[in-house]
């Protein structure tokens, strides 16, 4: 994983604000943009889709306002850490609060009560195969579904322990990073509850 700061003036920031994507985020969040803090991308290693980074100004945690790019179209998501108890609560979820995953941290920095609620997708933008990535035992190739996909993603996290240790941190990218490889599955929708 690579993070470089960003600025309006680079390509990629250009790219997004010219975007629907953009334009679609509603005025609330953009207006809770912390200014005084730079944007950040995340280049993770072995995929082609990159992570935008802005910090919101919020009495949580932390919470970012990330934007998974590829091919110049963009998904706009949530991460956001809150304390509850003993327990870090971390949530990835869309612009209009509908979350596609979360989960739990203890204080020894081990995850739980893991769930995916929705899937994220590039829909046709991606199709499986197309990533470079791709080889038959990743979890996006063994997997069913998003949530299988996900799951399997945490549990090849919890099992080695530089994931496991850069993640009990809990940084945004981290987050984002757990959904990257499977984005690029082509599942069907989960059941509704």
């Amino acid at each position: 994983v690579s993070e470089i700061q960003v600025n309006k003036n680079d390509l990629i920031l250009k790219t997004l604000y010219s975007s629907s994507e953009w334009t679609a985020i509603p005025d609330d969040i953009k207006k809770r943009l912390n200014q005084k803090e730079s944007a950040f991308l995340t280049k993770y290693r072995n995929s082609d889709i990159e992570v935008i980074s802005f910090k919101l100004i919020t009495n949580s945690e932390y919470e970012s306002l990330l934007f998974y790019s590829y091919q110049g179209e963009f998904i706009s998501v949530i991460a956001k850490s809150t304390r509850i108890g003993d327990l870090k609560y971390l949530s990835v979820s869309s612009i209009t609060g509908n979350i596609y995953f979360d989960f739990f941290v203890n204080n020894e920095g081990k995850m739980g009560r893991f769930k995916v609620h929705n899937n994220i997708s590039f829909e046709n933008s991606i199709k499986r195969g197309n990533s470079y990535m791709r080889t038959e035992e990743t979890c996006p190739e063994t997997s069913g579904s998003f949530g299988e996909c996900m799951i399997c993603a945490i549990d090849e996290c919890t099992e080695d322990w530089v994931c496991a240790v850069v993640c009990s941190v809990m940084s945004p990218s981290c987050l984002a990073g757990f959904a990257l490889a499977c984005l690029t599955g082509d599942y069907e929708a989960p059941p509704n509850p």
